[in-house]
This record gives C-alpha cells, sequence and structure tokens, in this order.
C-alpha cells in the first residue's frame, strides 16, 4: 500500500533531472546513494519519487492532468540518485470523520512534517 498519491507511469527523469516540472515551491536538490541491508550500493535500481507542493497538494489534487513532484530515475553505476525538485511542505491530513476522532483522542496534530516518498526496487532484491 502506497497511500493514495502514489502514481504508476511517473515520467523519467535522468540523473541530475528536475522531478518539480513546474510544481510551486523554493528549488530543492536532493542526492543519496541506494545501498543494500549490507551497505552495497545497488546500481541501475529504479527511484521513484513524489512529493507535495509548497500549498500541501499533490499532482493528482489537482483538476488538470498536470504530473509535477513526481517522477522516476534509475541509479548511477554507484547506487548515486540527484535530483532537483522542491522544498517540501507540511500539511494536514482530513480531521474530520473517524481520523479525527483517533487523533483527537490520541491527543496528535493532523499535520504532517515535510517529506518525500520514495519507492525503491533493485535487480536481485526482494520486493
Amino acid at each position: 500500500m502506497f497511500g493514495p498519491f502514489f502514481v504508476e507511469d511517473a515520467p523519467e527523469v535522468p540523473l541530475g533531472g528536475d522531478i518539480a516540472r513546474g510544481a510551486k515551491g523554493s528549488p530543492c536538490y536532493v542526492s543519496g546513494t541506494v545501498r543494500s541491508a549490507d551497505g552495497t550500493p545497488l546500481p541501475g535500481a529504479r527511484i521513484e519519487v513524489w512529493e507535495a507542493d509548497e500549498d500541501g497538494f499533490y499532482d493528482v489534487q489537482y483538476d488538470d492532468d498536470r504530473s509535477a513532484g513526481r517522477a522516476w530515475q534509475r541509479a548511477g553505476a554507484n547506487g548515486e540518485y540527484r535530483f532537483w525538485s522542491v522544498l517540501p511542505a507540511p500539511y494536514p491530513i482530513p480531521y474530520d470523520g473517524p481520523v479525527g476522532d483517533l487523533l483527537r483522542a490520541a491527543d496528535r496534530s493532523p499535520m504532517r512534517p515535510a517529506h518525500l516518498h520514495y519507492k525503491v526496487d533493485a535487480p536481485g532484491t526482494a520486493p
């Protein structure tokens, strides 16, 4: 289960490319390395990334067909990935109904911290 905002068939971007693709927000550069559990880099891993814009909305929450703040890329020869996007923003989850009841009972805020979502698949590893 990837939540309601994961979308199959996101566009591919090259290493160093721009996944923001018009999403509103301050530019942000993200980089890292995909590694196995024993620390070995995983070249060729498929890295899917998606995030909300500066208003806390994902592209699928807009009425048009935009694809912004989401893409995938292949890790480089040393498992590296890098891309431009926008600075993630915190946003509230729905606070009504049973979820709101649970949050109030637990004395929890409906705010989610700023974050990126990743889904990584690497050849020769378990899903």
